[in-house]
């Protein structure tokens, strides 16, 4: 599995998420039902707004726009989803950063697929915003994972920040796995 994540550091926050992943069912909408239900279930406030078919990725899709409350505050988003060639691709955005989160790519794969994985995300990010990719790695009937994350940072955050947030996620139990960041950020 493969994600990626833009985050706007600033007042308000947001982020983007998107995620590639072995695709066990058969179609985009049974990946869309799935997701839909998990999320109905799960998400303060959700309220859905609509299923539409759309381009996701430059491919037929499916969107769900629907708000939730973040912080007591009702927030507008959009999910979209894709399943081809053996993989689910899941990208969820606020409404507010739609523009940027439309600019992600999914890339061909590079490497052979019979004994490699790689992350195919490609996105463009803006000044001030926070890149975080991800790839993990699971043996098959095993509960053994291996995770490499690379976090890029924007020359004005510098580690001390960075450890203000680990430490922040720590407090709140919203910890994830991850190393050392690099910054600036890679091109």
């Amino acid at each position: 599995m493969a994600d990626i994540t833009v985050d706007r550091m600033g007042i308000p926050p947001a982020t983007v998420r998107a995620r590639d992943e072995p695709a066990p069912y058969a179609t985009t909408v049974q990946r869309a039902d799935e997701v839909g239900k998990f999320r109905a279930a799960r998400t303060p406030g959700f309220v859905e707004k609509g299923v539409w078919s759309v381009p996701v990725v430059g491919r037929p899709g499916i969107e769900r726009r629907f708000a939730m409350s973040s912080g007591g505050v009702a927030v507008e988003m959009f999910e979209q989803y894709l399943v081809a060639e053996g993989r689910a691709l899941i990208m969820a955005s606020p409404e507010e950063v739609r523009d940027l989160a439309q600019t992600l790519q999914y890339l061909p794969a590079y490497l052979p697929a019979v004994n490699s994985f790689e992350s195919r995300f490609a996105i463009s990010v803006p000044a001030g915003w926070v890149v975080t990719e991800r790839v993990t790695l699971r043996r098959n009937g095993t509960n053994h994972t291996v995770i490499a994350q690379c976090t890029s940072l924007p020359s004005q955050i510098g580690p001390d920040a960075w450890r203000r947030q680990l430490i922040e996620e720590i407090v709140t139990g919203s910890l994830t796995p991850r190393s050392s960041p690099t910054s600036p950020a890679r091109s």
